[in-house]
Parts: C-alpha cells; sequence; structure tokens
C-alpha cells in the first residue's frame, strides 16, 4: 500500500515491482521443492492460503520479517528469496540456478543410500558430458598443414 498525501488514505499499489514477482517466485520454488501445500505454508505463517498466492505472484509485496520466517521454514539463507533480483546483474560463481536448486532440495531428502546413488548418476553423466565435448571440440581444431 501506498500513503496518498491528498486523501490522507492508505492506496493500494497499482503496478507489479519486478522484485516482489521475482521474490515471489523463489517462495514458491523453494515451497514447491519441499513438497509443501500454500496451505501448509500458510498455516505456518498465520496467513491465509490466498495471502500466500498473492506473495509468490508478486501481487502483495513480503515483510522483511515474513520473509525471514519463510526462509526459516525452508531451511534458506534470506539472500537467497533476492538474489538475482533485477537481472542486470552479472552471474556470481556462488549463485545457483532454480531448476538446480529444486534439484538439489529433492535430492537432499533422499535417505543417504539413495542420495549417494543419485550423486553417482549425476557425476557419471556429467564426466559423459565433458568427455563428448572435449572429442567435439578435437574434431574441430585445425589440421597442421
Amino acid at each position: 500500500m501506498s500513503f496518498c498525501n491528498l486523501c490522507a488514505v492508505n492506496m493500494p499499489r497499482r503496478n507489479t515491482l519486478s522484485a516482489d514477482v521475482h521474490i515471489g517466485r523463489r517462495v514458491r520454488l523453494a515451497r514447491q521443492a519441499a513438497r509443501m501445500s500454500s496451505q501448509a505454508l500458510a498455516k505456518k505463517l498465520g496467513v491465509t492460503f490466498q495471502q500466500v498466492q498473492k506473495y509468490e505472484k508478486g501481487k502483495n509485496r513480503i515483510a522483511a520479517a515474513m520473509l525471514w520466517e519463510i526462509a526459516g521454514i525452508f531451511g534458506h539463507d534470506i539472500t537467497w528469496f533476492i538474489e538475482g533480483v533485477g537481472g542486470e546483474q552479472e552471474p556470481q560463481p556462488s549463485r545457483v540456478s532454480d531448476d538446480c536448486m529444486k534439484l538439489a532440495l529433492q535430492v537432499d531428502r533422499l535417505p543417504s543410500d539413495e542420495r549417494a546413488l543419485v550423486v553417482r548418476v549425476i557425476q557419471a553423466c556429467l564426466e559423459a558430458f565433458h568427455a563428448s565435448e572435449k572429442a567435439k571440440s578435437r574434431t574441430l581444431e585445425p589440421l597442421p598443414c
């Protein structure tokens, strides 16, 4: 809400800020990765599920204290929800894409034996990919004259 000096009343915001949308998407991503319903999150936060939906769509701004609670529920650092706001920033080495974060959260919830197996499969896939890329680059090198 913004304050109208002429009318001395609170007015709803007319436009959604891209930061609110970005943070809301991150909240939804964390909730889905945790396999939690919007109703369950709402109950933990003490708000309605409609309010959670508004947060996730960026329609309502999430207060810092509420974001702190959400971060605690999902075990994220609060900065994870804010990383990448604006999009103009250069990617940082520590930044993890949403897809990777979602996968990591799901793998982390597996029992340790199954988690180790999934990690080995991913490592084998990465090694095969890198070997394939290396082979491609060798075939593209110019032949000596």
